[in-house]
């Protein structure tokens, strides 16, 4: 009985080190429920590829996870990428929420963007500041539920543009047009009077621009949070008066280099708790100190009364 027990005992380790001895891969993790959605998603663009390239089996995981993604942001890599390496990251994404190819400049045009935003009708956030002219138009036509929109120093953007994306795309929350200079007030006029859902919008140096399109931004966007007017020198005092009146959300404004608004306007929004960028008159740094202001009375008391520091060892 005993003999019996012992060999039962002796196959049971050995196939229990038989198990141990079988190594197991990373690739022989479960694809959905842990690679792709637990590890890759922390991993670099540049690691992405290494590991597409170890082998097949890899190749095609990495495929698998350029499918099922929705974010895809570029902007690290934006002046090492090619064409090749973005359509082979993007040839069969459909998922997509959130676009970013910030100054993806030297290599992204209309003929790589458009087949992928045609694919990807779902997108809620693109970002293509510092690219080179693409079509505005198209993308607002195929992206109805866009919510974010940032073309940052893209100087091509016209007003055009920017009116068809205000009427194809009805829910617009964050806009950033800095340095799209050849704006008018026409078009950030029609851009407040019908997007009410703006919470964030930058017309930095956009030199255009007037209090018409201030004061229309505080008669429609209630809901407004942050307002980036940075060298728009021609808003004065009275459009920043009604955006305090109408604007009880907002809570940063940014108004450096703005010559013709003064603290008789801003006095007001700064005891509402708005964050302005520029300081206050009341506020003098300290290197603007004089050098002969007279010194603290009791200051000069300590130093009568200190004693000399002289030791003997």
């Amino acid at each position: 009985m005993s003999g019996e027990v012992t060999d039962e005992a002796t196959s049971t380790v050995e196939t229990i080190d038989a198990d141990m001895s079988c190594s197991i891969n990373l690739i022989d993790l479960p694809w959905e429920d842990v690679l792709i959605s637990r590890i890759l998603p922390h991993l670099s663009i540049i690691d992405i590829f290494r590991l597409r390239s170890m082998s097949k089996d890899f190749c095609d995981l990495i495929q698998t996870y350029f499918q099922h993604q929705k974010v895809l942001d570029w902007s690290s890599v934006a002046s090492r990428a090619s064409v090749d390496a973005f359509k082979i990251a993007t040839s069969d994404a459909e998922n997509l929420q959130k676009l970013v190819v910030t100054s993806c400049k030297s290599w992204m045009t209309d003929a790589t963007l458009v087949p992928l935003i045609q694919r990807n009708p779902r997108l809620r956030n693109i970002d293509l500041s510092k690219c080179p002219n693409l079509s505005i138009n198209m993308i607002a036509g195929m992206c109805p539920e866009l919510r974010t929109v940032l073309l940052r120093e893209c100087c091509w953007v016209s007003s055009s543009m920017i009116e068809c994306l205000t009427m194809k795309c009805k829910n617009l929350e964050r806009i950033d047009l800095t340095g799209c200079w050849e704006l008018t007030d026409d078009t950030i006029y029609m851009l407040a009077s019908l997007q009410p859902k703006l919470r964030w919008l930058s017309l930095a140096r956009i030199y255009g621009i007037t209090q018409v399109s201030v004061e229309q931004l505080a008669m429609n966007c209630y809901q407004l949070e942050y307002l980036d007017l940075e060298g728009c020198w021609r808003v004065t005092d009275a459009a920043i008066h009604t955006l305090a009146q109408k604007c009880p959300s907002l809570k940063t404004l940014k108004v450096r280099d703005c010559r013709n608004i003064t603290e008789r306007s801003l006095t007001r929004l700064r005891c509402q708790g708005v964050t302005i960028d520029i300081l206050g008159d009341n506020f003098m740094p300290l290197r603007r100190v004089p050098f002969n202001m007279p010194p603290d009375p009791h200051m000069v008391m300590m130093r009568q009364y200190q004693s000399p520091v002289n030791y003997r060892l």
